[in-house]
């Protein structure tokens, strides 16, 4: 399931307060996309708030971490629309 409008989902006000590094202003809320969204697509999760993502590539973000020859994300606004079946278009 994709965020196709920025109402699509409801983030409870603790998780977003639980992201005070975000550096985008949580922007993937209001715009239902994340500020790089090739960068940050998710192939597995690790444990809570921990994202295997796809790209190998570095992105300024403070969630965005390398692991390995990976990135992981770390950005609990992100880890929960994931566990909650949401992904960003």
């Amino acid at each position: 399931m994709s965020l196709d409008a920025p109402d699509a989902i409801n983030v409870p006000d603790a998780i977003k307060k639980q992201a005070d590094r975000c550096t985008h202003n949580l922007e993937c809320l209001s715009t239902g996309s994340c500020a790089d969204p090739a960068n940050c697509k998710v192939s597995g999760s690790l444990g809570k708030n921990v994202l295997l993502l796809d790209s190998k590539e570095r992105f300024p973000c403070s969630y965005h971490l390398p692991f390995g020859d990976s990135y992981i994300c770390t950005c609990p606004v992100h880890y929960y629309l994931h566990s909650n079946g949401h992904s960003f278009k």
